[in-house]
């Protein structure tokens, strides 16, 4: 086995060490979002409950009211009680720098994320491809298909969006 193959085992191994010795979320808690070495439950009364591994501080959730939760790669998004994004942890790729706006839900992915405004329209941000001798800066906005939608799932170099018709873009 190469050396990538013990390494997933061992960031595998982590996240489910992680899981295991957390308590089950029992009455209160309304939602949970597994990142790539952490994890996050939103509760009923609004607030995100991290953990896991936190080195760039992707399991320290701010203390404010949330409507939704999304774990990324080594960072963390939630959507504010007021409808504004709020990320925290890694931003090496500018995807914690959420743009503003009314957002209902947030996906984070890896690299990235993708958020499902009130409108219905989807805006994604953050790192969007390869960095190449030729194109040094892959990061920026990346664009969404034009359109209303219902849903975004953001994965490791895609997103996926539900059409209210209900068709996926």
């Amino acid at each position: 086995m190469g050396r990538s193959g013990r390494l997933g085992l061992v960031v595998v191994g982590l996240v489910a060490a992680a899981c295991a010795s957390e308590p089950a979320p029992g009455p209160g808690f309304g939602a949970v979002s597994v990142g790539g070495s952490h994890s996050c439950w939103l509760r009923d009364n609004g607030t995100v409950v991290c953990w896991g591994l936190s080195l760039h501080g992707q399991a320290d959730a701010p203390a404010r009211a949330f409507t939704a939760v999304s774990a990324g790669g080594d960072y963390s998004c939630g959507v504010r009680a007021g409808g504004t994004v709020a990320c925290w942890g890694y931003n090496g790729h500018g995807q914690a720098d959420a743009p503003g706006g009314d957002f209902t839900a947030v996906s984070a992915s890896q690299l990235f994320v993708c958020g499902l405004r009130s409108d219905g329209t989807v805006t994604c941000w953050g790192f969007f491809g390869i960095a190449t001798p030729h194109s040094p800066d892959a990061s920026g906005v990346a664009d969404a298909p034009r359109g209303a939608f219902t849903a975004v799932s953001a994965g490791y170099a895609h997103a996926c969006g539900l059409r209210p018709d209900p068709s996926l873009a």
